[in-house]
């Protein structure tokens, strides 16, 4: 690959990708600086690169949670490129990468073909949205990178090419960053331009169609576990890697994860926009007849909550929210609280607890794995004292 000009590197934001991405390039000799309009958040070993102004900058490292719009990104000097850690690694790996991007399922799709990939021998790793830090993947010589991308990043990625793709699905998401349900779509259907194979399972069969995608999943899977791991096998089968399902998938950590039989308490945390929650929801209906305690929080995404809603109208489920978020749910909620700590006198009264937030988890956490461990500490607590 043509070497790139990195003499001076400017990184957009304070973001976990930001930071990743200027300690991957500082460590490398190059000159880095981290611009930003707030205040210097930035971890011990960065805070020095910290600037408001950016004077002679050869390149801008951009971080994809930053808006289009945003006053930041309208300063940036025209002449200078900008790039994401994606493009750049893309250009420079020799590893076949493969990019999945959708409303929901994600990461499941993205550990499902790490499994499979390392089922059949080969070296995987799983990067982007998943998990940041991208650039260090170049220091590893793996045979197969799959990067999760988030619509955010599908906005701003420019003509790179990789072996194959997925998109799980396209629902209503993110309209206040993208303005539209057609715009949202327009992005996250950029992706199949990129890929030399695209697999679309389900819904996004029709709302994908083009000439560039080799093969669909029609539907008739029973579970959305089976629909997502036919399409990861699809894909590698597309791709002429022969592996096998295995008969337990691999799980992500708090997505559906019981921690409590006695009271059945799940902790969904990875549940961050409300069709995961919906879902989520739907199922512990289907399974169990005692009343259900739902609770929700995190910053919601201007959603539609008419499917949420029609739930908790037909069932017994009581709605506690923590937090700001979900304000559009306040004639059907029961209380509304400060933090997760305010919920153990709650789960003294219902047998069946489940949450699942339906949004992201940065009004009071870092992410949803944070989140998550919080949730689990408290219940925890309430064992403890049974």
């Amino acid at each position: 690959m043509a070497a790139m000009d990195l003499s001076t590197n400017v990184v957009i934001g304070q973001g976990a990708t930001a930071q990743a991405t200027a300690t991957y390039l500082y460590s490398k000799g190059y000159e880095v600086s981290i611009l930003s309009n707030q205040p210097n958040q930035l971890p011990n070993h960065l805070k020095a690169l910290y600037v408001k102004y950016a004077t002679y900058p050869s390149i801008y490292w951009i971080s994809p949670g930053i808006r289009l719009d945003d006053d930041l990104i309208k300063s940036l000097k025209p002449s200078v490129n900008q790039i994401l850690d994606v493009d750049y690694f893309v250009r420079q790996t020799q590893a076949k990468v493969i990019f999945v991007t959708g409303t929901n399922g994600k990461s499941t799709v993205c550990l499902y073909l790490k499994c499979l990939l390392n089922q059949a021998g080969f070296s995987a790793e799983i990067y982007g949205n998943f998990q940041p830090g991208l650039l260090q993947a170049l220091d590893t010589e793996y045979d197969w990178v799959i990067i999760e991308l988030s619509s955010f990043q599908l906005a701003r990625l420019s003509n790179c090419r990789v072996a194959g793709g997925i998109i799980t699905n396209i629902i209503s998401d993110h309209i206040d960053w993208h303005g539209s349900l057609d715009a949202y779509k327009h992005i996250k259907k950029r992706l199949i331009g990129l890929c030399e194979i695209c697999v679309a399972p389900g819904i996004a069969n029709a709302l994908c169609y083009h000439d560039k995608v080799r093969r669909f999943i029609v539907n008739g899977y029973r579970t959305i576990e089976a629909e997502n791991m036919a399409a990861a096998s699809m894909l590698l089968s597309e791709l002429g890697v022969a592996c096998d399902i295995p008969r337990k998938p691999p799980s992500l950590p708090y997505r559906f994860a019981q921690v409590s039989y006695q009271p059945l308490i799940i902790n969904d945390s990875k549940a961050t926009n409300l069709h995961a929650t919906v879902a989520a929801l739907t199922g512990v209906l289907h399974k169990y007849t005692k009343k259900v305690l739902l609770i929700m929080a995190g910053m919601s995404k201007n959603d539609v909550y008419t499917e949420l809603e029609s739930l908790l109208q037909k069932y017994e489920v009581d709605l506690v929210i923590v937090g700001d978020g979900h304000a559009a749910l306040d004639d059907y909620t029961l209380n509304r609280v400060n933090s997760l700590d305010d919920l153990l006198y709650y789960f003294e009264m219902y047998s069946v607890i489940l949450f699942s937030p339906g949004g992201s988890s940065y009004d009071q956490y870092k992410d949803y794995l944070a989140r998550g461990a919080a949730f689990d500490r408290v219940v925890k607590k309430i064992l403890a004292r049974t």
